[in-house]
């Protein structure tokens, strides 16, 4: 984590590490939805990569936002905002 590099290089203070990461798990816990890497989320990206000339690591990615779009129709007031 770059946090832990930047209070062993003396730019954050130890304090402030503890800030960022309570703030990070907190957000991660409440704001986003983590997508598990399964077979079928592997398979997809494997078919995704034959695809386009993607990274294995961002076909991976792109099939995690394509197996929760269809939960966000537009009918809805939430939007799909996709991070990575």
């Amino acid at each position: 984590m770059r946090a832990s590099r930047r209070e062993r290089e003396g730019t954050l203070t130890s304090t402030d590490r503890t800030l960022i990461i309570q703030q990070f798990r907190f957000d991660l816990n409440n704001q986003y939805q983590v997508i598990e890497l399964d077979a079928k989320l592997a398979e997809t990206a494997g078919l995704l990569v034959g695809q386009y000339p993607l990274r294995a690591y961002d076909a991976v990615q792109l099939a995690s936002v394509l197996k929760i779009q269809p939960a966000f129709s537009t009918e809805q007031p939430i939007s799909l905002i996709f991070l990575t």
